[in-house]
């Protein structure tokens, strides 16, 4: 049986927190956002919340990327766990949008996934990779994971970007002020 929960802000991950605060101040209410990233059946297709008001209905991802400030780039995981060759969330979400919060920069970054996606096919040698390996929670040993620095630009360009939004100044659209 399935089951969502309301959102958790004192257990959810900084990518997810920062998502679900921005959504509310856009105006949904508590009751448009299911929480799904617990459920099964969501963690398969790499979605976080469901938000469902009468106007529109969305999928979204919450990504958390704490390597803008090491590589001057966003991360996009590529493959989740090179021991056994799971592709990445760049390949297997099936979200609307995913959105990444980068900490050293209180930016969230809406990239659209079918343009992710298709940008990721055309560029898969293109850019430099870097491995992170992530311990298990309960347990010893953990896996390998592996990402692609892609500068912000290029993602832009390709219009895989659709907003980068301050989470500082009552979440203002950065692109909007250029």
């Amino acid at each position: 049986m399935e089951t969502t929960v309301r959102f958790n802000r004192d257990g959810g991950k900084p990518g997810e927190t920062a998502l679900y605060d921005y959504l509310l101040w856009c105006g949904y209410k508590d009751t448009d956002i299911q929480d799904v990233s617990r459920v099964r059946k969501y963690q398969k297709q790499d979605i976080d919340f469901l938000v469902d008001d009468e106007s529109e209905s969305l999928k979204l991802e919450a990504k958390y990327d704490n390597y803008k400030r090491y590589t001057g780039n966003t991360m996009i995981e590529v493959t989740s766990n090179v021991e056994s060759k799971k592709s990445g969330w760049a390949f297997v979400c099936k979200a609307d949008f995913i959105i990444t919060y980068q900490r050293s920069t209180h930016h969230l970054i809406a990239m659209d996934r079918k343009k992710l996606y298709a940008f990721m096919i055309r560029n898969i040698f293109r850019y430099k990779t870097y491995t992170q390996f992530t311990p298990f929670e309960n347990r010893s040993g953990g896996y390998h994971s592996r990402a692609m620095a892609i500068p912000i630009k290029h993602l832009l360009d390709a219009g895989v970007i659709v907003d980068i939004i301050s989470t500082d100044d009552d979440y203002q659209s950065v692109l909007a002020n250029n």
